[in-house]
């Protein structure tokens, strides 16, 4: 029928998929059970994906990532979490995938130098900072607070439910994190920026107690009187609404693709009883 949309994968979809399966049968799999057991994912295993082309999948190559769309990107996260259905490895790899597209898409070309390679290679760990105790998801609700000042932003508040605390403070990297610019305008009056964390002066982590999902931290970012350069700055001034909905249109679509993933297997793994 004429005007129908196809939404079979092509020809080098499935041949992606194939070469994942592949590489997470071979190097994820047989740490699954470990990961959730062990509360980590082996750092060898952050550094094959990176290796293979699966961290940051979705930034281009000219900061080291794939350029892939966000299709394959969802054909990795489901062939991810098939492998670990902790969901552990999963988060990792699709909270970079998902924010180190906006990341690349909006932020200064000095700051995506600085930052993206490492995350592409597996050496740091890029996450989103959105999420506060009052507001949950409600990121007009967000109270952690950014002002410009002597050439430096300067950022007070608590970030709460923060995917990866403990991997950022271990190995290094940071967040997209979007924070109140200018309290009188609402859900406009929010802007994007990149917080380092790992030997960042001003910022502090602590980690929260969680049912399953144990290889990928879950916790708290405290920001007080943190100083970190402009050029962090991740888009225009209070436009941070709308870049947060362009990200989660991205995230969430990988959250379901690896959750789809994961049902999977899970299912394989009944029927063999």
């Amino acid at each position: 029928m004429q005007g129908e949309l196809d939404f079979s994968f092509t020809e080098e979809h499935d041949l992606f998929r194939k070469s994942v399966r592949e590489f997470c049968e071979k190097k994820l799999a047989p740490h699954a059970a470990g990961i959730d057991e062990n509360a980590q994912i082996p750092p060898g295993v952050i550094k094959d994906m990176g290796g293979f082309g699966l961290l940051g999948i979705t930034i281009s190559e000219k900061y080291g990532g794939s350029g892939s769309d966000i299709t394959t990107a969802a054909i990795a996260a489901e062939e991810i979490a098939r492998a670990d259905i902790s969901m552990a490895t999963a988060v990792y790899y699709l909270v970079e995938a998902g924010w180190g597209y906006l990341f690349e898409k909006y932020g200064t070309e000095q700051a995506k130098r600085e930052i993206l390679p490492g995350v592409t290679k597996g050496d740091s760990f890029l996450g989103i900072a959105s999420t506060e105790a009052q507001g949950g998801s409600d990121i007009a609700s967000t109270s952690t607070m950014m002002e410009k000042k002597n050439g430096k932003l300067i950022l007070n508040g608590t970030k709460t439910y923060i995917s990866g605390v403990r991997e950022a403070a271990k190995y290094g990297g940071g967040y997209v994190t979007i924070v109140k610019t200018d309290p009188g305008l609402g859900h406009k009056g929010l802007t994007f920026c990149y917080l380092p964390v790992k030997d960042q002066p001003g910022v502090t982590v602590d980690t929260l107690k969680q049912m399953g999902r144990e290889g990928m931290s879950n916790g708290i970012i405290n920001i007080r009187n943190a100083q970190i350069p402009d050029h962090y700055l991740i888009g225009e001034w209070n436009k941070g609404f709308y870049y947060a909905m362009e990200g989660f249109n991205c995230a969430r679509t990988l959250v379901a693709a690896a959750c789809i993933g994961a049902a999977e297997r899970a299912l394989e793994l009944v029927s063999r009883q």
